[in-house]
């Protein structure tokens, strides 16, 4: 998962930074002095600091220029009330990706953080690999339509129960939809069979049958969501969308000249 730190010494900004990606799954840390921020850094290994530049012990810079040297590749941001133009040269001079003042709004501090994980994304091999299982080929196509038009990702697709358990054998899959009645093995049975040795990959199941010993029986074998047809792609695409975020690997689709 996602590692995020916050390093901010006003309580209430900290605490409503925290909160903006807590709200969506990410694995957030939070510290109120440079030198906490370097302890934690080395501790915990965050991926995305935002970071505020008048910190009490500390020049927001020196933090900065610390993190930097140990770590070239970690996303910084900036989030501060300075606005002088030097300092903020001096911040992406020595490495920072955004640079945001204050006051903030949320969206623009999540945005600032989703147009800047393709970066962790190539870090981490690239694209996320997703398998859609339905016996419905209609169903199938259409949600890799759909996800394709706006993401980068591998998609996989099966319409059959037995073929979608050797897929997932063979290979390392972040996100899986599942319908429950397919031919050859039902679509819990599969999840359960490979669950333990998947532990890395997020079940979402898409079925007909919505009772509730079936949701239980989905939860309890660690399924993350469960849709009832019929279902809107862009509901399963907010789903998938947040769980990518929460990742590291959501990369938006870049829009070609006639989309635009």
């Amino acid at each position: 998962m996602l590692k995020i730190l916050i390093v901010e010494d006003e309580q209430a900004v900290r605490e409503f930074l925290v909160k903006t990606f807590d709200m969506i799954g990410y694995a957030t840390l939070a510290a109120s002095t440079g030198k906490e921020a370097l302890e934690i850094f080395e501790t915990e290994h965050p991926q995305v600091i935002f970071l505020d530049m008048m910190l009490p012990d500390k020049n927001g810079l020196e933090v900065l220029k610390e993190i930097k040297e140990k770590d070239p590749n970690n996303i910084v941001i900036i989030v501060s009330s300075k606005t002088d133009t030097n300092i903020v040269k001096k911040a992406k001079a020595l490495g920072a990706i955004e640079y945001i003042t204050k006051p903030f709004f949320r969206e623009s501090i999540r945005a600032a953080l989703t147009n800047n994980l393709y970066r962790i994304t190539a870090q981490d091999g690239g694209k996320p690999k997703i398998l859609i299982v339905d016996d419905e080929e209609e169903m199938c196509y259409s949600l890799n339509k759909y996800f394709n038009r706006r993401i980068e990702a591998d998609m996989v697709l099966t319409f059959d129960g037995e073929q979608a358990l050797d897929l997932i054998n063979k290979n390392k899959f972040d996100i899986v939809f599942m319908d429950i009645n397919l031919p050859g093995k039902d679509g819990l049975t599969i999840i359960e069979e490979v669950k333990p040795k998947n532990k890395h990959t997020a079940f979402i199941t898409i079925t007909g049958y919505g009772s509730q010993e079936l949701i239980q029986k989905a939860r309890k074998l660690g399924v993350v969501d469960y849709f009832k047809k019929p279902v809107r792609p862009e509901e399963i695409f907010e789903k998938l969308k947040s769980l990518l975020i929460a990742r590291g690997k959501y990369i938006a689709k870049q829009k070609t000249k006639e989309e635009k």
